[in-house]
């Protein structure tokens, strides 16, 4: 069901919603979805229940918290109608703000204008950031530009050196600039719950407060966990001995 103007919007963490709809997929996830369950799938306290609230208004769990047909047709379809499936929740579910903005061509500010009808209000530039996030992981907003590869040109003999800014003026800028590059630029074969976070980490800037950061690792550490399942010393040691090797 589209959002209805007035009306209550999704604003949980883009990475977050992934990594609990790619366990369902995967693995499975014990129902009806409860705000416990998502904290046992690796999500924080802190953000359970934003993140809940988004497979709600998304169409994806009904009022109990029981997964939807779309949701299980999610789980099942191979990967490339999988995604299908997901953007097809997205244009759905958003319709409202794609008949007035396309996240492909528009500045941002526009797209923040046609969420200010929805409420909570104080949380509207959250309801933008995960819109964004949605529709870059589908494959409905803007391709991240590759750099081509090659030496830079040549300064030529006449055109002066740019001035370097104090230090104290450019070095945070300077460092939001690098990582922004870099989240961009990740490899396409990380997770895309890993590269979600990385990309709101680069959003972040270089500054935050200490309680955004351990909410950040708490949810880092369970999003590597699951997408990079570690195993235990004695597993090794027990394949080396089931192959001759030394104890």
């Amino acid at each position: 069901m589209p959002l209805e103007a007035d009306g209550p919007a999704p604003y949980g963490p883009t990475a977050p919603f992934l990594q609990v709809i790619e366990r369902y997929r995967d693995r499975g996830l014990q129902t009806p979805f409860t705000t416990e369950v998502l904290v046992r799938a690796g999500v924080s306290e802190s953000l359970a229940r934003r993140v809940f609230q988004t497979l709600k208004l998304l169409d994806l769990i009904d009022a109990d918290g029981n997964p939807a047909p779309v949701l299980q047709e999610y789980a099942r379809a191979p990967q490339e109608e999988a995604k299908k499936l997901l953007a097809q929740v997205v244009k759905e579910a958003y319709a409202p703000v794609f008949a007035f903005v396309d996240p492909v061509k528009d500045p941002q500010d526009r797209i923040r204008d046609a969420f200010r009808s929805y409420e909570p209000r104080g949380q509207q530039e959250r309801m933008v950031t995960l819109f964004l996030g949605l529709c870059e992981h589908v494959g409905l907003g803007p391709e991240v530009p590759k750099r081509s590869p090659g030496p830079k040109p040549a300064r030529s003999n006449g055109q002066k050196p740019r001035a370097s800014a104090p230090s104290g003026q450019s070095s945070g800028r300077n460092k939001r600039g690098e990582a922004d590059h870099q989240a961009k630029n990740m490899p396409d074969t990380l997770p895309a719950a890993v590269q979600g976070l990385l990309r709101e980490l680069a959003s972040i800037g270089p500054t935050w407060t200490r309680e955004r950061r351990d909410q950040f690792m708490k949810v880092w550490e369970a999003v590597v966990d699951f997408s990079f399942p570690a195993r235990d010393l004695g597993d090794d040691n027990g394949s080396r001995a089931n192959h001759g090797g030394d104890p």
